[in-house]
């Protein structure tokens, strides 16, 4: 019992941080900025590519046009963030809160939202293509003319606003009516 409760303690301490607005780029330069306090910060067009971002808080964030790709942003609170056309391919949001987040054409290809909350979300023309969507919450979100080829999804919870064209949820999973699932069949193509 002892011991459990020492790694408890010890596994805790590792996500607590002192890192706020003023002392961010410390951290940054080391990689680790898990369980930093950002809310409101303005990192527009920085390269944050490969960080790590455990349950930091950029509540209400200005990410525009930002690289996050291959991020650690598990339980992360992105809520009302603004990320449009930032680049977050392969960047793993499990679990993380992203209620009213802004990810408009923004490249997410391979990211992971397993378990996310992505209610009253803007996804607007992004690039989800190989994306796991498996277990999201997507109340209200709007797809219009994103790109979901490929996507993983399975128990997806709530109804989107939009979705586009020939996508719809069936049985909890997002399906090209067209295609029969979310890859396109095999196309022959025979004197072109």
């Amino acid at each position: 019992m002892r011991y459990s409760i020492m790694f408890f303690l010890i596994t805790v301490s590792a996500y607590t941080q002192d890192c706020n607005e003023k002392n961010w780029k410390d951290y940054f330069d080391r990689g680790n900025m898990n369980g930093c306090e950002l809310p409101s910060i303005n990192l527009s067009g920085i390269n944050l590519s490969g960080v790590e971002m455990v349950g930091i808080n950029l509540k209400g964030a200005n990410l525009r046009w930002s690289n996050l790709s291959g991020s650690n942003l598990k339980w992360a609170d992105l809520s009302m963030a603004d990320l449009t056309g930032s680049t977050l391919v392969n960047t793993d949001f499990t679990q993380a809160t992203l209620k009213k987040i802004n990810l408009e054409g923004s490249n997410l290809r391979k990211a992971i939202f397993a378990g996310t909350i992505l209610t009253d979300a803007n996804l607007k023309f992004a690039d989800l293509r190989s994306s796991n969507l498996y277990w999201v919450h997507l109340t209200n979100s709007e797809f219009f003319k994103a790109d979901l080829q490929g996507v993983i999804s399975g128990n997806i919870e709530g109804v989107p606003k939009s979705f586009p064209a020939n996508w719809v949820i069936k049985y909890g999973t997002l399906i090209n009516e067209e295609w029969g699932s979310s890859n396109p069949p095999d196309k022959v193509l025979l004197n072109e």
